[in-house]
């Protein structure tokens, strides 16, 4: 649970995309994201028993598939859309290890995949036959990121994962007998969004500097990413923003988007889900810097949010 100046325990100013998504779509919202999860589960721990790393991916689905199978009644509906995001957490602990010398990117794009691949086999094999995955946001862009000189390693990563990850969701596709799956790309998304003619329209003025948690930093200085998000609580800078609109920031901490850049998100993701459900070999969506804008426009999404979320 992130400090009070989140707003209501979300990594952001206000709402985040997938309640927008899920009121978009009509559909009830049964969130099972953790802040500062990774894709695998290595349990380190104090004293034998305080963890020192959240649930992960693994862990969570794991124990929805637990609990599926103990149920009288099923779990999940025809209809029901399975969204799995994960990996942005495995990259900035990777670039550690990375200026280390401890790994390579090669072999973190190639276990990274391997694992989401899994998490898509498992997911499917629960009895969700409509699934979404994004790949990897383009995390060179956040404050973080360009605090710690890790620019050019996190592109050549992000480009890298986002494109072995399409090759290889392309040939489980093949054999997985899906009514739907795509890949959300996040990372086409940000960077887009970023524009200035986006940024314009919804009303952001600043892409560089942030809020709150100028502390986040440190998060990313071992692989402790528990203990120093512990840390980060009870620090100074976790309990006060440092800007008086939030509205005007595309990132609300050195690596969480604002609520507009969320929102904005979702908007995208529902046309996108919208025109796989008509047909399901469609295209995806077309992203552009034209296609966000009209998106803006037409649902005024430059104006503030309502909290709670509603469309």
């Amino acid at each position: 649970m992130p400090p009070p100046i989140y707003w209501n325990g979300r990594f952001s100013s206000g709402p985040v995309w997938n309640e927008y998504l899920s009121l978009l779509m009509g559909y009830n919202l049964d969130n099972h994201a953790v802040g500062m999860a990774k894709s695998e589960t290595i349990h380190r721990t104090i004293l034998n028993f305080i963890p020192l790393d959240p649930p992960t991916t693994e862990d969570q689905i794991a124990e929805f598939a637990a609990l599926n199978s103990q149920s009288a009644i099923p779990l999940i509906a025809p209809m029901d859309i399975a969204v799995l995001e994960i990996g942005a957490n495995d990259l900035n602990t990777a670039l550690i290890d990375v200026s280390f010398g401890e790994q390579t990117v090669y072999e973190f794009v190639q276990d990274l995949s391997d694992i989401v691949l899994e998490q898509l086999q498992s997911l499917k094999d629960i009895g969700f036959k409509r699934i979404l995955v994004t790949n990897l946001p383009s995390l060179q862009n956040a404050p973080v990121v360009k605090t710690k000189n890790r620019t050019e390693v996190a592109e050549v990563a992000v480009s890298t994962y986002n494109r072995i990850l399409k090759q290889k969701t392309d040939s489980w596709i093949q054999t997985a007998n899906l009514d739907i799956f795509d890949i959300i790309d996040l990372g086409g998304f940000t960077d887009v969004a970023m524009q200035p003619a986006v940024t314009s329209a919804i009303g952001i003025t600043d892409t560089e500097t942030y809020c709150v948690g100028g502390s986040w930093i440190t998060l990313f200085q071992d692989q402790l990413l528990l203990g120093n998000f512990m840390k980060y609580l009870f620090s100074s800078d976790s309990l006060s923003a440092s800007c008086s609109d939030p509205g005007t920031k595309f990132f609300f901490d050195p690596i969480h988007p604002s609520e507009r850049v969320h929102r904005l998100f979702a908007y995208h993701i529902h046309e996108t889900v919208s025109l796989l459900i008509s047909d399901k070999d469609a295209a995806s969506y077309e992203l552009s810097e034209s296609g966000l804008v009209q998106l803006i426009e037409t649902y005024k999404l430059n104006e503030p949010a309502p909290k709670p979320a509603a469309i």
